[in-house]
């Protein structure tokens, strides 16, 4: 007993520390925002170590209110003239990455003005980049009932729908993955509609189909990020 609280006291000091290293990282705005930029970047290296260091600076602070505060900065600059898409994107793996670290931010970053109708349009731009962000980040608030309880305007402007057929692998999977969360239980789907029956069954078809597919590879494991259906 005695050995198993040293390492607890030890765990809640090195936690300690993290978050204080967290807190330090983000109060320089010139370092979020610098953070918050490499989530566009042309390099896929760059835009996933940019999206683990925001997850891990999250997850090392407890306090959600002091995540929210941390990342109001980043989320209220004014994008550069022109730059409305590559902004977009940005919040879109954000929101993802919060998700991941502390879901109760991520419900803050999509509850926030205009966040949802955001996603949408980046879905519709047709970016490929930006369709598989945001369809990702839908796909992670279908897990949460707070986030479900966002997505209406995504499933009543049929975008969720669209996404099945979209030529984009990942955002495929991660609207197949999103629906089957959401199934006729969430209040925004029309119970009674065929539309309904046919987005759950072709939903369920591609991640069957998914699970197929990548039974042994490496692409099966990256299907399996989107978590339980």
């Amino acid at each position: 007993m005695a050995e198993r609280k040293v390492v607890q006291e030890a765990e809640a000091r090195w936690k300690a520390v993290l978050g204080v290293r967290a807190s330090r990282i983000c109060q320089s705005v010139e370092v979020a925002m610098g953070m918050f930029n490499l989530l566009d970047s042309d390099s896929s290296s760059e835009r996933q170590k940019s999206l683990a260091a925001f997850g891990r600076v999250a997850a090392a602070i407890p306090d959600p209110e002091m995540v929210q505060n941390l990342l109001e900065p980043v989320l209220s600059a004014t994008p550069a003239a022109g730059g409305d898409l590559s902004f977009m994107r940005r919040k879109a793996a954000l929101a993802s990455a919060m998700f991941l670290a502390h879901q109760e931010v991520g419900v803050w970053v999509l509850g926030r003005s205009s966040a949802v109708q955001e996603l949408v349009r980046l879905i519709a731009s047709g970016d490929e980049i930006g369709t598989a962000a945001a369809a990702e980040t839908l796909c992670l608030a279908a897990s949460n009932e707070q986030g479900r309880a966002l997505l209406a305007p995504v499933i009543e402007s049929g975008t969720l729908d669209a996404l099945l057929d979209s030529p984009n692998a990942r955002a495929r999977s991660a609207a197949a993955s999103a629906i089957a969360k959401l199934g006729v239980a969430s209040k925004a789907l029309d119970t009674n509609s065929s539309d309904t029956d046919r987005l759950l069954n072709t939903a369920m078809l591609l991640l069957k189909g998914a699970e197929d597919f990548g039974q042994g590879g490496d692409e099966g494991k990256k299907l399996k990020r989107h978590g339980p259906v």
